[in-house]
C-alpha cells in the first residue's frame, strides 16, 4: 500500500494474519443491463470462507450484504424517479453558474495575485501534511523570484504568523501565512455560538492560510463579509477525497499497532455531541437536504429524514461501543483491535462521520459530514453574483496518482496561469519536485500487498456502501464530493 497523504507511518498491518470478512471475496457482474434498461449492481458471493474466522457479527452482517444491494438499487430507482423533476431547474443553475464564472474571470485580470486571500481547507486523512508542504512551496517559489536580502527571514517553518513584507523598503516579498505545522489558521471542529463560525474567523488580503476541518456552519450572508472584503476576494482550495476511501483510510491508519496517535486511547467515538448539547449533525443536515432539493443526481430529502439517518449512525456506534463484556472498560483503539474487521471499520466510520471531536479535544471526529457540509457551502458562495469567491477543488487520490499535474493545477490557481513574475517554468519546476519529493516519501513506506488481501479490503469497502447505518450519508457525500469535482473540470 502506498500511504495516503505522506503520513510517516506505514498502512501495513504489522501482524502476519489476514482480516477476515467470513465471505468469499470475489465479486462477479450480474448482466450488463437489467429488463428496465438501468445498469444492474454487482452480486456479491456471499459463500462462506473455508478459512474464514467470522465473529458472529461479522456472519450476520454478511447475510445483510444481498438486502443491502436491494436497497442500493431501490435507491437507484428513487434518484431516476426524481430526476426529470429537477432536470431543469439543475440545468438553469449550470447556465447561470457559468455566467458568473465567466464574469468573475474578466474582473480577475486587473488584479494581482497578492490582492486575493488564499484559503486551503483539508481533514484528517484528507491533506494533512500536503496542505502545508504546498504552503511553505509557494513561500519557497515566492523567495526565490524576488530573491531579497535576507532570504532565512521569509521560509520560518516554524511561527504560526509569518509576515511577507520587507520591514526596511515595505515592499511585499510573499503573501503573509497564518497556520504552521501543528496548529491551523483558527481553532478546527468548533464554532461560536453567536456566529456559527470558527473563532477570530476572517481572511485578509496577501494571506495564507491553513486550515483543518472548519465547523463553516454561519450563513452565506454572514460568512461573506467575512472572506470577501479583501480587494480582490478570495481563492479557497479545498482537498477532499471519496469518503469511502476516507473511512478505509481512518481504520486502517489508527489500527495499526502501535497506532500513530494518541487520542484514539481517551477518545469516546460516539460522542456526537458540543458543549451546548447541540449535535454536529443538526448543524449540516439543513444544508446537505437543501443541496438534494437542488440537484438531479440526488433524491430530494427534508432536514428530519437526514437527521434521522445521523440518528442511526449514533445508534449503531452506541451499540459496538463499550458493549461487550469483555470490552465494557476497553479504549477506542482497544475497540478497533478487538471487534473485528468488520466491525471495527463500522465503529471507525461511525466516529468520522457523526462525532463532534468534543471528546478528543478536536483533534478528529466528524470530518465526513464535515467535508459534505463545506463543499456545498463553498459552491453556495462561488455561485452567489456578490462574491468574488473562486474554488479549486482537489481530489486527495487524483493528486497523489499524478503529483506534478496536480501541483501546477495548484501554483496556476493560486498565482494565474499568465504570470510574469513567477512564471510558467518557475511553476512547473516547482510542481516537478514536488512529485520527486513524493516519490521518493512514497518508496520508504510502500509495502507490497498480496491479491488476497486486496480482494478482501475490497470486500470490506463493498459492504461499508451497504450498511443498513453507514451507507445513506456516505453515499449522499460521494455524489456530492463527485458532483464538485466535475463542476471542477
Amino acid at each position: 500500500i502506498k500511504e495516503d497523504d505522506n503520513e510517516k507511518h506505514s498502512l501495513a498491518f504489522k501482524h502476519s494474519s489476514t482480516y477476515n470478512v467470513g465471505v468469499n471475496t470475489s465479486w462477479s457482474k450480474a448482466g450488463d443491463k437489467n429488463k428496465g434498461g438501468r445498469v444492474q449492481l454487482l452480486k456479491y458471493d456471499t459463500t462462506r470462507h473455508p478459512s474464514s474466522d467470522a465473529t458472529n457479527d461479522e456472519q450476520t452482517q454478511t447475510q445483510e450484504v444481498r438486502a443491502r444491494l436491494r436497497h442500493q438499487a431501490q435507491f437507484h430507482d428513487l434518484v431516476m424517479k426524481n430526476a426529470p423533476r429537477y432536470q431543469a431547474a439543475s440545468d438553469a443553475t449550470t447556465n447561470n453558474t457559468e455566467q458568473v464564472y465567466r464574469k468573475k474571470r474578466k474582473q480577475n485580470k486587473k488584479y494581482h495575485y497578492h490582492d486575493y486571500s488564499i484559503f486551503i481547507v483539508h481533514y484528517h486523512k484528507t491533506g494533512y501534511v500536503l496542505s502545508r508542504e504546498l504552503k511553505n512551496l509557494i513561500r519557497d517559489i515566492e523567495v526565490a523570484a524576488k530573491q531579497p536580502a535576507d532570504p532565512q527571514k521569509y521560509v520560518n517553518r516554524i511561527v504560526f504568523k509569518l509576515s511577507g513584507v520587507d520591514d526596511e523598503t515595505g515592499e511585499r516579498i510573499a503573501f503573509d501565512q497564518v497556520g504552521n505545522w501543528p496548529h491551523s489558521a483558527f481553532p478546527q471542529r468548533q464554532h461560536m455560538g453567536h456566529t456559527q463560525c470558527p473563532k477570530r474567523f476572517e481572511l485578509q488580503r496577501g494571506t495564507i492560510y491553513v486550515q483543518e476541518s472548519p465547523d463553516l456552519f454561519c450563513s452565506d450572508s454572514d460568512i461573506l463579509p467575512l472572506i470577501n472584503s479583501v480587494k480582490g476576494g478570495t481563492k479557497i482550495i479545498h482537498f477532499v477525497r471519496n469518503p469511502f476511501d476516507m473511512a478505509m483510510s481512518n481504520y486502517f491508519y489508527h489500527s495499526q499497532e502501535p497506532t500513530p496517535e494518541a487520542w484514539v486511547h481517551e477518545d469516546d467515538p460516539c460522542h456526537h455531541l458540543y458543549m451546548n448539547g447541540e449535535s454536529l449533525s443538526s448543524h449540516i443536515t439543513p444544508t446537505l437536504a437543501s443541496w438534494t432539493h437542488g440537484t438531479s443526481k440526488a433524491p430530494g430529502e427534508t432536514q428530519e429524514q437526514m437527521g434521522d439517518s445521523a440518528d442511526q449512525i449514533v445508534d449503531m456506534c452506541q451499540s459496538l461501543y463499550q458493549k461487550k463484556r469483555s470490552l465494557r472498560n476497553a479504549t477506542f483503539y482497544e475497540h478497533l483491535l478487538k471487534l473485528g474487521k468488520w466491525n471495527g471499520l463500522r465503529l471507525a466510520t461511525a466516529q468520522m462521520t457523526i462525532a463532534s471531536g468534543e471528546a478528543n479535544k478536536r483533534l478528529a471526529g466528524g470530518d465526513i459530514l464535515r467535508m459534505a457540509n463545506n463543499v456545498v457551502k463553498f459552491q453556495n458562495l462561488q455561485q452567489s453574483p456578490q462574491s468574488n469567491i473562486h474554488v479549486l477543488t482537489v481530489s486527495m487520490d487524483d493528486f497523489i496518482k499524478n503529483t506534478k499535474e496536480g501541483t501546477m493545477k495548484f501554483l496556476d490557481f493560486v498565482f494565474g496561469e499568465n504570470n510574469n513574475v513567477i512564471t510558467k517554468e518557475m511553476r512547473s519546476e516547482a510542481a516537478q519536485a514536488q512529485e520527486e519529493s513524493y516519490n521518493k516519501k512514497s518508496k520508504s513506506t510502500h509495502v507490497t500487498q498480496n491479491e488476497g488481501k486486496k480482494s478482501k479490503k475490497e470486500a470490506l469497502r463493498g459492504m461499508l456502501k451497504m450498511d443498513k447505518h453507514l451507507s445513506h450519508l456516505l453515499n449522499l457525500t460521494e455524489v456530492l464530493v463527485n458532483e464538485a469535482l466535475q463542476q471542477n473540470g
